[in-house]
């Protein structure tokens, strides 16, 4: 059976985001920490590299800044890091294979498949760190950032409430206007707004690559759980709010929700529990050895998608189609076109729907 893709799952909660909105405090609570005296030194060695004056008032508006770029991936989007940019990815094995976690120890105990729709999946790949990092050292600036980064990074500067300027102190301010003013055409001394948003995103860039690349590993590694748990044993799940590392969780390479045994996805697949474990399980493997009755063809049921491997027409094709419904007394409602679109979806359709009684 074909497996299914992400997009089937409509229903599917992003578990960061739930994480983040429901515990109030971001992801990794970086609001209630001070910006370390190791990101505020990596900023400012950079404007030092491109000859960009930094004085006492300034560390401010560069802290502040800095506290945006944390602010960005702690609670503004939390996924920032975890594509393709830090030490651990969020994936989409999650739609590909079926969790088994043990409620017990290493695969001891009572097990359960884990929901997709309340699933997240990561893996730690390393090195991945450095390579963002250097890369945008050799493409300094915020327009060198990938776009969606840079995009959301200026975002959380300048376009929402909690926007930099509310954080600086008037001093801080004043010295940050003096440093960004130029002599207009008309020798006046005026603020240059681009020198300004430059001066700012700067430290906000310089920020973000200190927490996502190699020198901030550490203090993002005790910061976030899912990141350090992932480093740790190479890969982790985050299940309806639990991080759970591998020990105590096995991946299985069939779709979720297809049948435990044969691995068919369709209608009839549903829950049952086999000893300790509660698992998926198809018609024709729960009853396919009980002889039918009440009209059934497949385990207890009576199935018109002759394309499942388990369906007694199968071999049949698209004949075992038609033959499902001649001996159902739907054929000549299907001729009359009534039936046609329920069965099969809208003309042109290649795929029939899956439908059972």
């Amino acid at each position: 059976m074909q497996t299914k893709s992400v997009h089937d799952y409509h229903d599917r909660q992003d578990q960061i985001y739930d994480w983040v909105s429901n515990g109030g405090e971001g992801l990794m609570g970086l609001h209630l920490t001070s910006v370390p005296d190791a990101a505020i030194d990596f900023a400012v060695s950079q404007y030092a590299r491109f000859n960009v004056p930094v004085n006492g008032e300034l560390i401010e508006v560069i802290s502040s800044s800095i506290s945006k770029a944390f602010f960005l991936v702690d609670y503004w989007n939390p996924y920032t890091l975890l594509h393709g940019i830090s030490d651990v990815n969020c994936t989409n094995d999650w739609a590909d294979h079926t969790y088994e976690v043990y409620n017990g120890n290493e695969f001891n105990g009572h097990s359960s498949e884990a929901d997709p729709e309340v699933l997240e999946t990561f893996t730690y790949v390393p090195g991945q760190a450095e390579e963002f990092f250097n890369y945008c050292l050799s493409h300094p600036g915020i327009d060198g950032m990938p776009y969606g980064v840079g995009h959301d990074l200026r975002g959380v500067l300048f376009e929402h409430d909690q926007e930099i300027w509310e954080d600086l102190s008037p001093e801080a301010e004043k010295e940050l206007y003096r440093v960004c003013s130029v002599e207009n055409a008309e020798g006046k001394i005026v603020v240059d707004r681009n020198r300004l948003d430059a001066y700012i995103e700067l430290a906000a860039w310089a920020g973000f690559l200190w927490i996502a690349g190699p020198l901030g590993r550490a203090f993002r590694m005790s910061h976030h759980e899912i990141m350090d748990c992932a480093a740790t044993y190479g890969e982790c799940i985050l299940s309806s709010g639990c991080i759970i590392p591998p020990t105590h969780y096995r991946r299985i390479p069939r779709p979720p929700r297809s049948c435990y045994r044969c691995g068919v996805q369709t209608w009839c697949v549903e829950p049952t529990q086999v000893d300790e474990s509660s698992c998926f399980i198809c018609e024709h493997c729960l009853y396919g050895t009980l002889p039918n009755f009440g009209g059934a063809n497949c385990g207890t049921k009576f199935c018109k998608f002759s394309v499942c491997p388990n369906h007694p027409l199968h071999h049949m094709g698209q004949a075992g189609v038609t033959e499902s419904l001649r001996t159902s007394g739907q054929l000549m409602a299907v001729a009359r076109g009534d039936a046609f679109t329920k069965l099969h979806g809208s003309v042109g359709s290649t795929a029939p729907t899956q439908i059972g009684f």
